[in-house]
């Protein structure tokens, strides 16, 4: 048993840190089998909503008809559709260059057309992307009430007025970036009351 086994290792000259570090091995592996059967548990759940006819397959209604989703586009889309039908999250990932920023568009457009959105959104991205993620919602699906929480921190401050004073209604997307979440007490705080 355990306890024989740490006897034996303070008899020899081995040091009881390997018995330790073995412990902590075990224990590690352990841990990755539940994990791996939990995921695999997720991924027959998946599998089997997509047998059962789970996700979509045309682009929404409310995109600008204008652009058209490429088929990976589409696969990717549904991906996240999938998940969300399951109550499960993932990430998207994919090559740089392959739309990712547009299959999210179109997934919260879906998540809109299919009143499957519950509140406001935060997209949260590098401040050197801000300004083409506004382009792309407002090019791709106008539709979507998109508010870019970005500027002095007094513009920040107009708008938390503005929104504690009137909700968020009227607000589908909040798109800023990860410093601005970050640089003051009031806008973490706004973003933590504001879920």
């Amino acid at each position: 048993n355990w306890e024989e086994l740490v006897m034996k290792f303070r008899e020899k000259p081995l040091q009881t840190e390997l018995l330790n570090n073995c412990q902590e091995f075990v224990d590690k592996r352990n841990n990755l089998k539940k994990l791996i059967k939990k995921c695999k548990s997720i991924v027959l759940k998946l599998e089997k909503a997509i047998e059962n006819g789970a996700g979509i397959t045309e682009q929404p209604r409310t995109l600008n008809n204008e652009y058209k989703l490429a088929d990976y586009q589409i696969i990717g889309l549904n991906w996240l559709a999938v998940l969300h039908q399951n109550g499960t999250n993932g990430i998207l990932a994919d090559e740089m260059g392959l739309g990712k920023t547009i299959q999210i568009i179109s997934f919260l457009a879906w998540l809109k057309e299919n009143n499957y959105q519950q509140s406001t959104h935060v997209v949260c991205v590098p401040s050197s992307t801000l300004d083409n993620w506004a382009n792309e919602f407002a090019k791709w699906c106008p539709s979507l009430n998109v508010s870019k929480y970005y500027g002095s921190q007094e513009e920040r401050k107009i708008m938390r007025i503005q929104w504690a004073k009137e909700g968020f209604d009227d607000t589908d997307v909040i798109l800023t970036t990860y410093h601005v979440i970050g640089s003051s007490n009031e806008d973490k705080k706004m973003f933590r009351v504001s879920n």
